[in-house]
């Protein structure tokens, strides 16, 4: 049996079981995983049934039953995306927008996804927060800025401009003021789940070159909200810019400086997930990024430029 360690110290079990007939999954959220598809489904089944009663007899029914099984079909179509890890599905373009064709066929999904994270953005102006702690945006290393989705560059007093950001998100179109800065790359990664090693690696890896250049400005690195996929490539960047040693480290820096950044331990690996956030570092610390520069995954929107033209 697997060791989970609560809140508190003491270790307890985790039932030892797997079912053989789930493959593993890119995301530990079980609920996730089968709750669009089953619902999905459902509502494409439903709306079958209700047209082949109605028939033509009545526009107002068949008008619902095409809405339900738009919107179930947006369901469907994100529940696939997550389980079969494709964020390929937004069609992310080379601008770090979506093109409108996905509200097609994922428009029901993308209503709920963005909704309720429009809902959670707005509770702190109501004096609440979804998380203890849940800013904006934090900053984790000197010029290294983590945080969430923002509709302009983050700024904080003493810090240089944000030049450089890196983008996670495969549900969003990136903000203007986000992807008209120098250098903007798109990794694009499904809500819940994680960057492959080599995708991690090779964001990590753009990062630390262009902080090796003094006079360039700060790094952001964003996903929805901040927690998990734009987490692991900032431990990354640290552990490969030399500033921490271990994954252990690399962790310990990112949530004393973002309390509620979630990098998973070994151990802690959810029922059918693929991989941890600690597996990707321990990874990418004995060596598993020697492939970074591949690029067959994820898309570099800026123009190339060379570290020594950077200096130059």
């Amino acid at each position: 049996a697997q060791v989970i360690w609560p809140r508190g110290g003491a270790p307890r079990a985790r039932a030892p079981w797997r079912p053989a007939c789930l493959p593993l999954m890119p995301s530990g959220h079980i609920l996730l995983n089968v709750a669009p598809i089953a619902c999905g489904l459902s509502g494409l089944l439903g709306a079958g049934r209700l047209v082949l009663e109605v028939g033509a007899d009545d526009p107002e029914l068949l008008g619902c039953a095409g809405l339900a099984a738009w919107f179930s079909l947006g369901l469907l179509c994100a529940g696939l995306a997550i389980v079969l890890d494709r964020p390929g599905l937004y069609c992310k373009r080379r601008d770090g927008t979506l093109p409108s064709i996905v509200w097609l066929y994922l428009g029901g999904w993308l209503l709920v996804y963005r909704g309720w994270l429009f809902f959670k953005w707005l509770l702190p102006l109501c004096g609440l927060r979804f998380k203890a702690g849940d800013c904006e945006f934090d900053l984790v290393a000197p010029r290294l800025l983590l945080g969430r989705l923002l509709w302009k560059l983050p700024e904080l007093e003493g810090v240089p401009k944000v030049e450089m950001v890196i983008d996670l998100t495969c549900e969003w179109s990136e903000p203007w003021a986000l992807r008209s800065v120098r250098r903007y790359i798109a990794v694009p990664v499904v809500d819940t789940t994680r960057p492959t090693v080599k995708q991690t690696a090779f964001a990590a890896r753009q990062a630390v070159r262009f902080l090796r250049n003094p006079h360039a400005g700060s790094v952001y690195v964003h996903c929805a909200n901040g927690y998990g996929r734009s987490a692991v490539v900032a431990a990354a960047v640290l552990l490969m810019d030399g500033s921490c040693r271990t994954p252990r480290e690399a962790k310990a820096a990112i949530v004393k400086a973002r309390p509620v950044a979630t990098l998973r331990e070994r151990q802690q690996k959810k029922t059918c997930e693929a991989i941890t956030h600690m597996e990707i570092l321990e990874a990418i610390a004995q060596g598993g990024d020697a492939n970074w520069s591949e690029t067959e995954s994820f898309l570099d929107y800026s123009d190339d430029e060379d570290d020594d033209s950077d200096q130059s």
